[in-house]
């Protein structure tokens, strides 16, 4: 019979990335994968919603639909294309981590933003649909812009808060030094950045061409 976690990862994981990833790994691999992916695509398509200006062509309750429904599958291509980067360049690197491993280290990365959800919550209370528009909330809002200010501070903190959790976790896993983390996050970074950018472009060529 498997043994459970003995210690709350949801809470450790703040301040105990390695301690935490290493007993996740050892009881199972995919461990709240798809909770984490929810968390990580609720984010994803928050934002993709507030850049693409979906309150100008639909209702509120249409984008939190689309946001909710579509979260799991979203998180879940996003956790698993860095994830895929970053063994592929740690194999170069001769760092001992699984894919799995990996990928553990990428999904575990994203608890901080269970806050960014609670932000994106008050946000969609506060300003409604008007937040998905391109209308000029600070005319419409009293107090707009120094709200975004603060929040902009907060995710800046919980942003580096994720990479801390991410290079010490990967760290743990691919069982090298620190240094070799930060050149398996960096290449692995750039490399996916440009697959991407490719990716992007030969997508709109097709367009064109269609």
């Amino acid at each position: 019979m498997e043994e459970k976690i003995k210690l709350n990862p949801w809470k450790t994981i703040w301040t105990r990335p390695k301690e935490t990833l290493r007993e996740i790994s050892a009881y199972k691999k995919n461990y709240k994968l798809y909770t984490l992916s929810f968390i990580h695509g609720f984010i994803i398509l928050f934002s993709s919603s507030q850049i693409f200006s979906l309150g100008s062509r639909f209702s509120l309750p249409a984008i939190i639909a689309f946001i909710v429904i579509l979260a799991i599958p979203s998180g879940l291509i996003s956790i698993s294309i860095q994830s895929f980067f970053f063994y592929w360049v740690g194999l170069l690197l001769k760092g001992k981590a699984t894919y799995k491993e990996v990928r553990l280290a990428v999904s575990w990365a994203y608890v901080p933003q269970v806050v960014s959800i609670v932000i994106c919550i008050v946000l969609m209370i506060m300003f409604g649909k008007d937040f998905f528009t391109q209308a000029p909330l600070q005319e419409l809002h009293t107090g707009f812009a120094g709200i975004m200010l603060l929040l902009s501070f907060a995710n800046l903190g919980l942003g580096i808060w994720e990479l801390v959790i991410f290079l010490l976790g990967l760290e743990e896993m691919q069982k090298y030094s620190f240094w070799r983390v930060l050149v398996n996050f960096i290449f692995g970074s750039i490399v996916m950045f440009l697959f991407l950018l490719d990716a992007l472009f030969i997508f709109g060529l097709v367009l064109q061409v269609g």
